[in-house]
């Protein structure tokens, strides 16, 4: 009964289980969030995986983004509310990566954003201190990097979605709203797949799934109130 009223209409019932949950929320802000995931991929999704090298999702928001692609890898998604407020994957690295406005060369270009993401990776596994020193070093994530420091890079995104607190790292795009960001060219993504391959790079922002919107505003209200309650 619970999973037919989560496919007849999910915002409804996410509101549900934050208003009855609200009085008992300090203590249990664990509790809940797992139980809101769990509630969240039971959704059924009529996307399918057709690339590889790039996923283009006929969605709009990045809380539906998240979902359908750890469906596709089999992973549990994890969710956070990002700088700019909205509900997204933990792990995403975003079209803030840094590019140069010159160059033609999809190879030359994808290794740029390959460095690029490399670095905002790196950072974040030595901050949490993810990978052991040595291992993946700084200078090995510049754009003139050997296939062998390729390769240990990959490794550790693979690796990361691995155990009981797998960690989703991918490149997401918002196609809609972002101009000239090399990663909207096919041919580039492509060559970011070689060096890479087990980056994902998500396009969305096409059109709207009927009641998204909805569904990510009761999303976002939970994560509120679970984090008042911290």
């Amino acid at each position: 009964e619970l999973l037919e009223k989560l496919e007849e209409d999910a915002a409804s019932l996410i509101e549900t289980l934050w208003i009855c949950s609200e009085p008992y929320i300090n203590g249990l802000q664990l509790e809940l969030e797992k139980l809101l995931l769990l509630l969240l991929i039971q959704i059924k999704h009529k996307e399918k995986w057709l690339d590889e090298s790039l996923h283009k999702l006929n969605v709009r928001t990045r809380l539906l983004s998240e979902l359908i692609m750890a469906s596709f890898y089999n992973i549990p998604p994890s969710l956070a509310k990002n700088s700019n407020n909205e509900i997204a994957g933990k792990f995403l690295v975003t079209e803030q990566l840094s590019y140069k406005e010159c160059g033609i060369d999809s190879t030359d270009i994808a290794k740029e954003q390959a460095a690029s993401v490399a670095k905002r990776l790196y950072k974040g596994f030595v901050k949490k201190e993810l990978v052991p020193k040595g291992l993946f070093e700084e200078s090995d994530v510049d754009e003139e990097g050997i296939e062998e420091d390729w390769i240990g890079i990959n490794e550790s995104i693979k690796a990361l979605r691995k155990g009981q607190n797998p960690q989703f790292h991918r490149v997401e795009i918002d196609a809609k709203r972002t101009q000239g960001h090399p990663l909207l060219n096919t041919e580039v993504c492509e060559e970011l797949y070689k060096l890479l391959p087990d980056l994902p790079v998500t396009h969305f922002g096409f059109k709207s799934v009927e009641g998204e919107t909805r569904l990510r505003s009761q999303v976002s209200l939970f994560f509120d109130k679970l984090l008042e309650a911290n």
